[in-house]
């Protein structure tokens, strides 16, 4: 546009200067017209003048008007040459100026086509750099998964030299044993070789028996094995058309990207002519040398995904998941406990990492089962199949509720002694996340247990749920030996505060020496209590002068009416000729 104009502003000019021109042409003529008009006049009275020159001198006159003339024409031309000059200054002002706006615009442009010569050069290098960035990037990955392969066949081979060393000391000490077992059985043999042809009969008509249910078991576990391996074998080849299907779809982009890389290239091959030879040849192989790493890593991704995906499918099909381990998402069973007994089980069957996730369909059953299924999309480690579990199973709402059945519940002698009640509440408290605080603990499991045995429990300021364990054991054996040896009131109260002085005791030493000396002390108590009967054991607090409304008192009150019982279970506990001991 700016060089249009400066072509059509010249032009411009010259119709000027040409209108200009025609104006004092114009002025001229009429100048001219004026003069000869003027002269006819002039002639005229001259011919009259010379026709009357005879009778009238009347010659000083016309000289008069022809001097008036003249200078009325030298004032016509000289106005006419200053306009003129005045046109012409103008007209070369405008011309310089114009020229030096065109000068300046030419001027910009250059610095324009400059400034965008050196962008396009910072931005050619920002690329060079970053593909030097992306190259020592992909240099560093694969150094990085070398070592680890290094590192992982290191660990391989070291693992199996220690299970070589390990195989061949069992095998050693298997062969003495089998040695030792030789001799001895050669020295019996002569003794008693008439019971062991009986024995060998009975055991024979058993092995029998145990053969056939074993073969049934047998052929039910192949069947269920071979069914397992139909379906994973199905689930796999799923699983490798979607990793197919994937890489396939990285390899079009990786495709397209580089058919976009080489649009790039040539555009800025366009537009950039001052780059050298040499920069764009490397340019070239260095984006074709990534592409290469590129696809190569691919491919090597590939055949590890397809390599895993078949040792999975074949380690999984070997191991069966015991039924105690199996969740089935019933309110009773403990999410957390499962996941840990499962981490377990796998470290005992050394279970790869790859290979859990095939097993978490024998590992749940009934509604856990069906939620697995309902996953989409499928975990793909066993970490991330425990943190979707806990947040199904064990969120905190689920163990908000947990919290609020274990404060309402309380404490019955069906449930064993109180100790070990004490010990399965806490074992669960402490699988709540977070875990629940010692002292929060205490506080909800005594609110479980009598109002009697509440009132001996904070009496003894016990901050710990070991010593609040121990405690508990205590009070077991004081009333089981209540139970056994009847004797004096004064007795039971001496046996109670001989207890209490055993946790204080406790809890001011500490250490693992409180648990020998507080049982020590409890086994102290046990003779003072000989001779103690128990219905006099609920007329001193134990039941009696507590409200009737209280649930767990008269809970309580009920247990201790049933001595016998309580009798011969603990008979039954402890067998004949031995004490009864803190569970």
């Amino acid at each position: 546009m700016a060089g249009s104009q400066d072509y059509r502003e010249p032009r411009q000019i010259r119709s000027d200067e040409d209108s200009e021109g025609d104006a004092g042409d114009e002025i001229l003529r009429r100048m001219e017209n004026l003069g000869l008009h003027e002269a006819e006049e002039v002639r005229e009275p001259t011919a009259d003048r010379t026709e009357s020159a005879e009778t009238t001198p009347e010659q000083p006159s016309q000289r008069t008007e022809e001097q008036t003339m003249q200078t009325l024409m030298q004032a016509l031309l000289g106005n006419f040459a200053r306009h003129i000059g005045i046109q012409v200054e103008n007209q070369g002002r405008k011309l310089s100026e114009k020229i030096e706006k065109s000068d300046e615009r030419m001027q910009k442009l250059s610095e324009e086509t400059k400034e965008q010569s050196q962008n396009l050069a910072a931005e050619i290098k920002e690329q060079s750099r970053k593909l030097e960035d992306q190259g020592r990037k992909s240099e560093e990955q694969s150094r990085k998964s070398e070592e680890l392969v290094q590192k992982l066949a290191a660990e391989t081979k070291e693992q199996s030299e220690k299970l070589a060393v390990e195989i061949k000391e069992q095998s050693r000490k298997s062969e003495e044993q089998i040695q030792k077992l030789a001799e001895k059985i050669d020295n019996q043999t002569t003794i008693f070789n008439e019971k062991f042809e009986q024995f060998q009969q009975s055991i024979m008509s058993e092995v029998v028996g145990k053969c056939d249910e074993l073969r049934g078991e047998i052929a039910v576990q192949v069947a269920t094995c071979t069914q397992l391996i139909e379906e994973r074998h199905a689930e796999v080849g799923a699983r490798i058309d979607s990793i197919s299907t994937e890489i396939q779809k990285k390899d079009e982009e990786n495709k397209a990207r580089f058919g976009e890389i080489q649009n790039e290239v040539q555009e800025v091959r366009g537009q950039v002519t001052e780059i050298s030879a040499n920069t764009k040849r490397q340019v070239e192989e260095q984006v074709t040398r990534k592409l290469e790493e590129q696809e190569r890593k691919i491919q090597e991704l590939r055949e590890i995904a397809e390599s895993k995906v078949g040792g999975g499918a074949c380690r999984g099909s070997n191991i069966n998941i015991p039924a105690s381990l199996r969740f089935s998402g019933h309110p009773n069973e403990n999410p957390n406990a499962f996941i840990k007994s499962l981490q377990s089980f796998f470290v005992l069957s050394n279970v790869r990492e790859a290979h859990k996730t095939l097993l978490l369909h024998q590992a749940l059953e009934g509604n856990a089962k069906a939620w697995l299924e309902t996953l989409c999309p499928m975990p793909n480690s066993f970490d991330e199949f425990v943190v979707r579990f806990l947040d199904r199973y064990w969120g905190k709402e689920q163990q908000m509720n947990f919290k609020i059945s274990l404060m309402s519940g309380y404490y019955r002698t069906s449930s064993g002694t109180m100790r070990d009640y004490a010990a399965r509440k806490i074992a669960a408290l402490k699988m709540c996340s977070p875990p629940v605080a010692d002292e929060e603990i205490i506080c909800i499991l005594t609110r479980h247990f009598p109002l009697s045995i509440q009132n001996l429990l904070r009496s003894v300021d016990v901050k710990d749920v070991e010593k609040f364990q121990i405690l508990l054991g205590n009070y077991d054996l004081t009333f089981e030996n209540m139970n056994q040896t009847p004797k004096t009131t004064k007795s039971n109260i001496n046996a109670m505060q001989v207890i209490q002085d055993t946790v204080v005791s406790s809890s001011k030493k500490g250490g693992s020496k409180n648990k020998g000396e507080s049982r020590q002390h409890g086994q102290d108590a046990r003779p003072r209590n000989e001779g103690t009967a128990s219905g006099e054991l609920r007329g001193q607090g134990y039941g009696d002068e507590q409200p009737r409304t209280s649930r767990n008192a008269h809970n309580f009150q009920r247990a201790r009416s049933r001595s016998p019982r309580n009798e011969i279970s603990t008979r039954n506990r402890t067998g004949p000729g031995n004490t009864p001991s803190s569970s």
